[in-house]
Parts: structure tokens; C-alpha cells; sequence
């Protein structure tokens, strides 16, 4: 669904927002007969009583019209959410493609010049939804009926009111499959309508009224639009104005509907391993062991390098607190004499994507592979001055960019549904590039027009064999390689202006990977401050995407505190006023990824199509970057020994 906001259809709509369905199964034909009025229906004739009953096409300025897309736009404005913090009333732009809205008129032949020049309600007593005439109520035959037609199930399949279309509409908005059985309105599932109607002795409406009360009860408010559904339903309640009372009840069906045709959270899997229970809580470290990360070196100096073990060790200047500690590598050219170094503090490190990389200072090795380089030439002068470490360090991690390693392999997908990829393999954990990502866990997809608003929480980690179909001189059509397709849910964050109502609504549910939590209570936590509530909705669920899509790892605004905002004076332990400061300055609304680069976009990211080159181990993707003893503990998976840092006793 598109929203627009340029001038409205008619005077005094400009300021309406406007919504378009772009997706669309209207059809025009049917069998090859017109998938509307018959040609007869459309002949204007007069009976022998002076009578004309016939159909005709309503313009998009009719005021029939205009009534219908205001309704609509309404009830799908508040059904799925759309810009919540805007006051404006909504209007649908026009009905999806293929959808027209015709009016069946049966008329005195006298009345028919007054509906011609569409004569308003006062002068011929015609209402939006047709009617008796008021000024003649003994011709019981003058009325005026509108319809919808372009059901692709045929002419048969019309809706009469916008109430009727609303869930087909919804359908046609959030559902990405083209089975009308998953869609409720009374065209596509009338068995079942019928069904629900016969069980309860009363209309679909009120059916829908009794479950959306039943979801609230049942204590169901994990799912974001059940939630919303149950706060429509109690807003409705303290409506005096009927109309506006059943707008919000019809909004609340929409909901449900809208929850009901597949936008349902997948349920978290449980973190098999202790590494992914201490990355996917993100409580105690911020890094992770095998990431390519910003250090620094010495003072005033910083390096690209890659931690190699981690560990807890309690504070010294606060008692009873567990304080991360780093192992990191430098990054070099192949031969260098690096040695490991200890990190003690989170704010010497840096994510990999959050700097550019610096330039490279021998002009020859610009555009070259780290593996296609004499290092040892470089080294000893021959391609003139600059420093070799530097060179070696940035063209390594660009090497490095553009392989991914899958770990831990899964006998299959948590989710219980069939794999979309046949034959494909699943594992639980990924090294893409320079990160680290697991199954259960956030990640930014790649949306230029608004940086930082698609989050993925991964629920599937596929690799499959891909046909090489590519002509350029670094691959050879025909051939098969492995590649990589995520599975999960796509969140959006939005943001409502704080009332007490607004601060009422469930922000969380526990499909939500517990970061994403702490994110939306550490921002309400500040409402009062920054006058908005923030909430998590979902946009699309068990989508698929490419490796390609993904930009990197998803960071809470707290750590924004700690890379970004040093720079306004903020304390890194201050996560209050660091919070009010990321939801006011930085872009997207405070998310950190806003601010992240995108691996393609940064130029870092793979050139292989999308599918990367397959390690099978995080020491072969490092390859000579490092040196050739550097290994990568398992760190709280592996023996306690192995977690000793080199001034513990352990070995480097």
C-alpha cells in the first residue's frame, strides 16, 4: 500500500491523506462477457409507468464515490495503522485496477434530470446509499443503489457498502499470496461468512465484535494487530457519535483481518548455544568473537582488527558488575609482526560499518585483492611510500567483505513450515562479511529511500545450490554454487504522539527478540520528555530474502551512546539522556542503523552477486590478513581454559 500527500481529489481533500492499494485482481472481463452491468442494465429504457431502471458508471468526483473512498480510506487508515500520530482524515485515492463502482438507479423518468446534473441530497433527497425519495415517499420504486464490480470471481461477486470491500481490500494491502482463500470478505469465503452467521444468529460485524473482545480476554495482545484491534474496540466504546462509533468497530474487524490473512508473528526459537543466548539478549556484550570491528590501537590511533576471545571479568570500580573484556587481532599484510591486544573498555571499539575505511596510500594496490599482492615487496619500499600495515589492514577487510561462513548446522527450520527453498540447508548461525548474525536475531535490510526502517528478525538461515546464469569475465555460466537466503519476519518501528491512551497499548510482544524489547521500553521510558510512544509493527511475515538485502547487524540506540553521541558530551553511562538525544538528532526517527553504513552501497559489501564467496571456516576467510597461529575460541561453548586471555595465563 502507497500513501501519497499531494493535492486531494476535490475541494477540501488536500489535507486528507491519501492511500493507494497498488496490488490489484480486479478484472474487466469474466469469460469473455463485461465483469459488470449487462449491456441491457446499462440501456437507459422507460416503461410504460415512466419508469427507467438501469446502471451506470460513477465518476471518481461523484459524490458516491467520493463517500465510499473517504470510508475506506478511513477504515484502512485505522485498520492497519497507518501514520497514527496524523490527525487527518484518509481517502483512498482511487479503487484498485479494474474496480468500478457503478450506481443502479430506478427513477421516476421525470426525477431523471436531477440525477443527471448530480443534484445534492436537498434538492432530490438521493443519499449516499440510496433510498426512498424523501419528497415522494409513496414511489416506493426511486432509489439509488451503488455496487463494486471486478471480483475476479465474476459480475455475480459485486460488494454493496465499503464495509463489505474493507476485507477484501486489507487483502489485497498486506497478503502477498493470490489465494482467495486466505482472504475472509464475503466474495472470497462465503461458506465460511455463512458458516459464522448461522453459529452465532447475528451479522459478521458483530461476530468479528465478540472474537476481537474474546482476543482480549484470552489476554492475546502479543500480536500487534490484535492489540490494535482490542484498543479500537475499547476507543469505540466511549464514541457518543454513532457514526464515528462504528467506524472504530470497523476498523477493528479490518484488524482482525488484517491478523487473520497472515501477518502473525513467528514465535522466537530458543538459543541453543550460550554464545547466541549472549548475543541475541545483547545484555553483556556488544561484539562478538570472530567480527572485524574499529579499535583502538594505541592512543590517537585506529585500527581495523578481529577479536579472536572475550570474556566477563568483574569491574574494579563497580562492585558486583561484570565488566566485557576483548582479545583482538590487528588486521595487517601478510608477514606482519602483530600480536594480540587486550581491550578493556566497549568505547575503544567501533562496528566494522560504522567508519569508512581509510584511503589507501600505495596508489598501485588500489582495486587489488589482498591475495593478489607481494606484500613482502610492498613491505620493503618497492611501491614507494605509505605505510604497509595500513594498506594491508583495509584491503584485508574488504577481502574478508565479501565471504560468508555458515556454523552450527540445524536438521531444519524452527518455524514447523516447509522450506520455501527445496533441498536447502539450515543452519543457526552466519558470518556475513564482517559480522556475526544467528538465528533469533535482528538485522537491517537494505531500503535506500528510508535507511534503518526494515528490521528482519531471522527465523531461518538457508543455503542451497545456485546455477551460475552471470556472464561477467569472474564467473562461469552453467556452473553451481552455494548460496544464501534469510527467512523472518520484517518489523517497522513506528511512533505515535504520547497520550495516555497511545502509552496504553501494548509496545511489545514475546515474538520479539529481547534487544528489540529493550529498545522500544528504553524509548517509552522518555516519553514524557520527547512527547512519542514507540511500537514495533509487523509489516510482512516468514519473508524471504537474498544475502544480498542484508545490510548488517541491527544496534540498539544505546550503543549509538556509545560510538556516536560522545560527541555531544553525553556520558556513555547516561542512557537517558542518551536516548532523548538519538530520538531528537540522529536520522529515522534515533535508530542507530540510520547512521550505519550499508555494506553494498559503502562499496564494502560482496561483489559476487549477492551470494558471496563460501568459507568453510572464519581462519580461511581471514586467511593472511592475520597470522598464520591466529585462531577464534569458542568462547562460553568451548573449555573454560580456552576463555584466559594472555594475562591470565592463556595463550595468545
Amino acid at each position: 500500500m502507497a500513501e501519497q500527500t499531494g493535492p486531494g481529489p476535490g475541494q477540501g481533500l488536500s489535507q486528507m491523506r491519501q492511500l493507494l492499494v497498488k496490488k490489484s485482481d480486479g478484472v474487466k472481463e469474466v469469460n469473455g462477457r463485461l465483469n459488470g452491468p449487462t449491456t441491457e442494465q446499462l440501456t437507459r429504457k422507460t416503461d410504460a409507468n415512466r419508469q427507467q431502471d438501469f446502471y451506470r458508471v460513477l465518476p471518481p468526483m461523484h459524490e458516491t464515490s467520493l463517500i465510499w473512498r473517504h470510508q475506506l480510506g478511513m477504515l484502512l487508515k485505522l485498520s492497519l495503522n497507518v501514520c497514527p500520530e496524523e490527525e487527518n482524515p484518509a481517502i483512498l485515492v482511487a479503487f484498485p485496477r479494474n474496480y468500478i463502482l457503478y450506481e443502479h438507479v430506478v427513477k421516476d423518468e421525470d426525477e431523471l434530470t436531477d440525477i443527471v446534473v448530480g443534484a445534492n441530497e436537498e434538492e432530490n433527497g438521493e443519499g449516499s446509499g440510496g433510498g426512498p425519495n424523501d419528497r415522494n415517499e409513496t414511489r416506493e420504486m426511486s432509489r439509488s443503489d451503488a455496487y463494486l464490480y471486478g471480483h475476479p470471481y465474476g459480475p455475480e461477486y459485486r460488494y454493496s457498502s465499503p464495509l463489505d470491500f474493507l476485507p477484501h481490500l486489507i487483502w489485497l494491502s498486506q497478503n502477498r499470496s493470490d489465494d482467495h482463500d486466505t482472504c475472509s470478505c464475503k466474495m472470497c469465503s462465503p461458506e465460511e461468512i455463512e458458516d459464522v452467521i448461522k453459529e452465532e444468529g447475528g451479522s459478521v460485524e458483530m461476530m468479528a465484535h465478540v472474537r476481537a473482545h474474546e482476543e482480549l480476554l484470552s489476554q492475546r495482545l502479543d500480536d500487534t494487530q490484535v492489540a490494535h484491534a482490542a484498543k479500537l474496540m475499547l476507543q469505540a466504546k466511549g464514541v457518543e457519535d454513532a457514526d464515528m462509533r462504528n467506524l472504530y468497530r470497523a476498523a477493528a474487524v479490518g484488524a482482525l483481518t488484517a491478523y487473520r490473512t497472515g501477518l502473525i508473528p513467528t514465535p522466537l526459537p530458543s538459543a541453543s548455544l550460550m554464545e547466541q543466548r549472549l548475543d541475541t539478549e545483547g545484555s553483556r556484550f556488544i561484539y562478538r568473537i570472530g567480527e572485524v570491528i574499529w579499535f583502538a590501537k594505541m592512543p590517537g590511533l585506529v585500527w581495523i582488527g578481529v577479536i579472536i576471545n572475550r570474556q566477563l571479568r568483574p569491574s574494579s570500580v563497580a562492585a558486583g558488575k561484570l565488566n566485557p573484556r576483548y582479545l583482538i587481532m590487528p588486521l595487517s599484510y601478510k608477514g606482519a609482526p602483530e600480536k594480540p591486544r587486550i581491550v578493556d573498555n566497549e568505547e575503544q571499539i567501533r562496528p566494522w560499518l560504522g567508519y569508512e575505511a581509510h584511503p589507501i596510500q600505495h596508489r598501485a594496490l588500489v582495486g587489488k585483492d589482498f591475495h593478489e599482492i607481494n606484500w613482502a615487496e610492498v613491505a620493503a619500499g618497492k611501491f614507494g611510500p605509505g605505510d604497509p600495515g595500513v594498506d594491508g589492514s583495509v584491503i584485508g577487510a574488504s577481502t574478508v567483505e565479501k565471504t560468508y561462513t555458515v556454523i552450527h548446522p540445524l536438521p531444519s527450520s524452527h518455524t514447523g513450515q516447509p522450506s520455501p527453498i527445496p533441498g536447502a540447508t539450515f543452519w543457526n548461525g552466519i558470518f556475513v562479511g564482517a559480522e556475526k548474525f544467528w538465528v533469533g536475531e535482528p538485522v537491517r535490510l537494505l531500503n535506500p529511500a528510508f535507511p534503518g526502517k526494515d528490521v528482519m528478525v531471522i527465523h531461518a538461515i538457508m543455503e542451497y545450490p545456485e546455477t551460475i546464469t552471470t556472464t561477467d569475465a569472474s564467473s562461469n555460466p552453467g556452473e553451481t554454487k552455494m548460496a544464501i537466503k534469510f527467512q523472518g519476519d520484517i518489523y517497522n518501528m513506528i511512533s505515535r504522539a504520547y497520550t495516555t491512551e497511545a502509552a496504553a497499548i501494548p509496545s511489545t510482544h514475546p515474538s520479539l527478540p529481547p534487544r528489540m524489547t529493550t529498545e522500544i521500553n528504553e524509548r517509552n521510558a522518555v516519553r514524557g520528555i520527547t512527547r512519542l510512544v514507540f511500537q514495533w509493527t509487523l509489516v510482512r511475515s516468514l519473508a524471504t530474502v537474498e544475502l544480498g538485502a542484508v545490510n548488517g547487524r541491527w544496534y540498539e540506540s544505546r550503543i549509538a551512546i556509545l560510538y556516536r553521541l560522545l560527541q555531544a558530551n553525553i556520558s556513555s553511562e547516561n542512557v537517558h539522556d542518551g536516548i532523548v538525544y538519538a530520538i531528537r538528532t540522529m536520522p529515522a526517527g534515533g535508530t542507530v542503523a540510520a547512521g550505519l553504513n550499508n555494506r553494498k552501497l559503502a562499496g564494502k559489501g560482496n561483489q559476487e552477486g549477492g551470494s558471496g564467496l563460501r568459507k568453510m571456516t572464519r581462519e580461511e576467510a581471514m586467511g593472511e590478513t592475520v597470522p598464520p597461529e591466529t585462531w577464534f575460541r569458542k568462547g562460553f561453548d568451548g573449555p573454560e581454559g580456552e576463555r584466559l586471555f594472555p594475562d591470565e595465563g592463556g595463550v595468545d
